[in-house]
């Protein structure tokens, strides 16, 4: 309420004379105002000014007076100028639809200019897969390695082997071990799941399924592929220690 008295207070219906045209209008303005408009006080002569200096605008060259407390190594006359100064926007075509569209350097750094939408994004088949591939991989690297995993890695260890766990290959499924250098692939299958002495249940027959498919994909594509069951790993660490050292021969 204070303030709005106070604004009350200061800009009041005042009639004057321009200081500059000579022109007589009446309308609201604050007490000492000595000009009709921003033109006139603009185009008057410097004694009849405040203190600044006459500067042109960064974006269209137009002159602008600018106050010293304003000064900046570029002025702008308006937001619009200042924000198309600061645009940078580079265009892209969006993969789906093809329609352009620009985007912000900042914004290409958190997120993928492929699409002009999210509605176009989660259409391509491709982001679908990509999408599902990252789930998986984010969902297997969140899981602590299992008792198996961790009897596995530590025979590749004393053999001093380079390895990396959980994999992406082909961009199809995750492997438990990858050997780089050799293009080795190497699988811990538990007993109970991969249907160690045939597949009792409808689970296991679709994962011994799977494997083979998994196998005859990766061995098409160049990979070696080691399986140990879960009981060679942690009764039998020699013999699954020794096959592992012939391959990589």
């Amino acid at each position: 309420m204070r303030y709005c008295s106070d604004m009350k207070s200061k800009y009041k219906v005042r009639t004057i004379v321009c200081a500059r045209c000579g022109k007589t209008s009446t309308k609201r303005r604050r007490d000492g105002q000595r000009f009709c408009s921003l033109e006139c006080y603009r185009a008057s002569p410097k004694p009849e000014r405040k203190t600044g200096s006459e500067r042109q605008c960064g974006t269209c060259g137009k002159a602008i007076w600018v106050r010293p407390s304003a000064e900046k190594p570029v002025n702008y006359c308006s937001v619009a100028c200042f924000n198309k100064a600061q645009s940078k926007k580079i265009q892209y075509a969006c993969k789906v639809c093809g329609s352009l569209f620009t985007w912000s350097p900042s914004r290409v750094k958190q997120h993928d200019p492929t699409y002009c939408s999210v509605a176009c994004r989660t259409v391509c088949p491709e982001w679908k897969r990509n999408a599902a591939i990252a789930g998986n991989l984010a969902q297997q690297n969140a899981k602590k390695p299992t008792s198996l995993e961790l009897a596995g890695c530590a025979l590749l260890d004393a053999l001093g082997v380079e390895y990396q766990t959980q994999v992406l290959i082909c961009d199809k499924f995750t492997v438990d071990v990858l050997v780089p250098e050799r293009n080795l692939v190497i699988q811990w299958d538990g007993d109970y799941w991969h249907g160690y002495g045939g597949a009792k249940d409808e689970r296991q027959k679709k994962r011994v399924q799977l494997d083979k498919s998994q196998d005859a994909y990766m061995r098409k594509a160049g990979y070696t592929v080691l399986r140990f069951w879960e009981h060679e790993v942690k009764q039998e660490g020699d013999s699954v220690s020794e096959n592992i050292r012939k391959a990589i021969q």
